[in-house]
């Protein structure tokens, strides 16, 4: 892009980043879902369809560069490989699938192109997404369980947009533990799995940016940038809180250890996010072997003798006014439309279960458990004032100055993970700790929360007026207490035939009592935190000492209340994963070999977060990342990395 260009777009954001930052400050909401009444267009603009045909040549050699060259218009009628969803794994198979520029590569995205949106750069700003087109909102099967929430459902954010999830997400960056990966390798029967062979392609993704070159574990040279720095000073008093109440202070928590207290690692570069879109997709759009379409649906593959030939595309909103087309693979398709879509995609193409799929007079190609095993990661919070402004308040994001910062020197709260900041990583019992194995989650939002962020993770409205007091907090905080190895198991199911109906998504959550007494154990480590002299130095107190919605009935902050809090109102924190699980072979309860194919379907693997049988112990989007890596090199027929020596890493 020629400077006069990149000084036009940057002035251009930074009209756009005062608009919203202005909206911000008029809303009053620190939470930051305001948003949601802000610059609501994707619908109208971003997500305008370019209607696509097919054709049997090859499209000429693409000019420009690759954030200005347009995406596809025009298919062929055949490709080598076709992926299903342009998301944290799509966009990483795109771009080394097309290293071989003798195969040719279709990519195919539900969502709009992600160049150019503000908000998917800004990393403050991503959570303006949610809600929007630029998100599937996906909402879990009501569980009469659940009183504490909206409608008794629970909402869960995946990004619908080129980068999928990893547009809209926190950024943090976290590989799991390896205990993670070593069990996986024990029940695939396949040691390739293991800690010290995964740990290799984590390490090609990554790419250390700033001090995390010289002091952490991570992988220098790959796309996917990793940095860490804190923008308000709340978190540091954090960390020497969790210090002074036992913890252990272990800056680099994707190192040789994963229990401790820590500043987030974080997928920016340069004060931007770093989506998969951003790092391995866009310098892939120049190739010639590769084609992207966006605001196009898959709604089946096709499945001819046992063997995937090809998928149906259609562009359009409903059955009736969609145009539908084919297009054939000739070695793979390969599905990455995440632990929703795929299961789904595969339901609708005939692979699931038997009995579920003649219901709805789906002809069966495989009887196999798709959409089972559902798993997420789910939490509860802690809200707290305080007597000092170390966070992110209304007064900080007020400050004009914070624009200018960002703009000039590409730091500063704008930059933030959400308000995300610190981390925790903890477990209970004896033998968890000797194998480094995380039971818990902590993560320290710099900001109090507010009536609307209540209302957006879909708090029951009852709930909100009792907590209508935290809109009147100057300065505060949020703990966020995660479940990091849920033990309930939920599942993924069709509500009809019909391509265009959302999954049904019984969730399940805590439904396995041993979840619920791990986050009630979580809760005790919380309040010993909260009573350090760190945090009582700036006068850290509960936002609310009383009983609320729907336990009311018990006394606050015992173990019955919280119980009752947990069972009734468990929160996503946006994980699914698990329900096209890999296994074994023989395994009847898995969908997939330990190379991602399908059982029993030719020419068919699935490639994301689904394909785990257990959820990692922390956010799932770098070890999505590092999946897509490994099935790169399956799919290619290459030899895999060579494992990683522990003991110097």
């Amino acid at each position: 892009m020629a400077d006069k260009d990149k000084h036009a777009a940057r002035k251009k954001r930074m009209i756009t980043l005062a608009a919203i930052i202005f909206g911000l400050v008029v809303c009053g909401i620190v939470a930051l879902a305001c948003y949601f009444a802000l610059q609501d267009d994707y619908d109208s603009d971003t997500a305008s369809a370019v209607t696509i045909t097919t054709e049997s040549t090859s499209p000429e050699q693409r000019q420009g560069d690759s954030q200005s060259v347009p995406l596809a218009s025009t298919l062929r009628a055949s490709y080598d490989y076709i992926i299903v969803g342009a998301g944290s794994a799509g966009c990483v198979l795109a771009a080394r699938l097309s290293e071989d520029s003798s195969a040719r590569v279709l990519l195919v995205e539900a969502g709009p192109d992600d160049r150019n949106i503000t908000e998917l750069i800004v990393p403050f700003l991503g959570v303006k997404a949610f809600g929007t087109a630029l998100d599937w909102s996906y909402e879990t099967v009501p569980e009469t369980r659940f009183k504490g929430l909206s409608g008794k459902f629970n909402r869960i954010r995946a990004g619908k947009v080129l980068g999928g999830t990893s547009s809209v997400n926190a950024m943090i960056h976290c590989r799991g533990a390896a205990e993670d990966f070593n069990r996986w390798a024990r029940y695939t029967e396949d040691s390739s799995w293991d800690y010290r062979h995964v740990l290799s392609y984590f390490r090609r993704a990554e790419g250390a940016q700033g001090d995390l070159k010289s002091s952490s574990s991570l992988g220098e040279t790959g796309p996917l940038s990793v940095s860490v720095g804190a923008t308000v000073a709340l978190p540091a008093t954090f960390i020497a809180a969790a210090k002074q109440a036992g913890f252990a202070e272990n800056p680099d928590y994707n190192g040789a250890k994963r229990l401790g207290v820590a500043h987030v690692q974080k997928n920016q570069l340069n004060g931007e996010r770093i989506s998969t879109a951003r790092a391995y997709l866009r310098p892939a759009l120049l190739r010639p072997n590769l084609d992207v379409a966006a605001n196009t649906y898959v709604t089946r593959v096709i499945i001819e003798r046992g063997k995937a030939v090809g998928v149906h595309l259609t562009q359009g909103s409903g059955v009736s006014t969609a145009l539908t087309f084919t297009v054939l693979a000739s070695r793979e398709v390969i599905l990455s439309a995440g632990a929703i879509g795929s299961p789904k995609l595969l339901m609708l193409s005939g692979v699931g279960v038997r009995t579920d799929l003649e219901a709805l007079n789906i002809p069966v190609k495989a009887d196999l458990p798709v959409g089972e095993n559902f798993q997420d990661h789910i939490r509860q919070e802690i809200n707290f004032k305080t007597n000092k402004n170390l966070g992110l308040s209304l007064s900080v994001l007020s400050d004009p100055s914070i624009l200018q910062d960002y703009m000039s020197n590409e730091s500063g709260p704008l930059t933030t993970a959400y308000g995300v900041e610190a981390i925790m990583m903890a477990a209970f019992n004896e033998e968890d700790k000797a194998k480094d194995w995380p039971q818990v989650m902590y993560e320290v939002n710099a900001m109090s929360s507010s009536s609307a962020q209540l209302t957006q993770v879909n708090y029951d409205n009852r709930t909100i007026q009792e907590l209508a007091g935290r809109d009147n907090i100057a300065y505060g905080f949020q703990i966020f207490t995660t479940l990091a190895r849920p033990e309930s198991r939920g599942a993924v199911t069709l509500r009809s035939n019909n391509p265009f109906d959302k999954a049904a998504v019984t969730s399940n959550y805590v439904i396995n009592n041993a979840d619920i007494e791990t986050l009630i154990e979580s809760m005790d480590i919380v309040h010993r935190i909260a009573s350090t002299p760190a945090l009582q130095y700036i006068g850290a107190e509960l936002s609310e000492d009383f009983p609320y919605f729907p336990c009311k009935q018990f006394q606050y902050n015992t173990t019955d209340f919280w119980r009752c809090q947990i069972k009734s109102r468990p929160i996503s924190n946006n994980s699914p994963s698990g329900t096209c699980k890999m296994g074994p072979k023989g395994d009847k309860t898995a969908v997939l070999d330990p190379q991602l194919r399908v059982q029993n379907i030719e020419n068919l693997r699935v490639v994301d977060a689904s394909i785990m049988p257990w959820i990692t112990s922390c956010h799932i989007n770098a070890p999505t990342v590092m999946i897509a890596e490994k099935a790169a090199d399956m799919i290619r027929g290459r030899s895999p990395l060579e494992p990683t020596d522990l003991e110097s890493r």
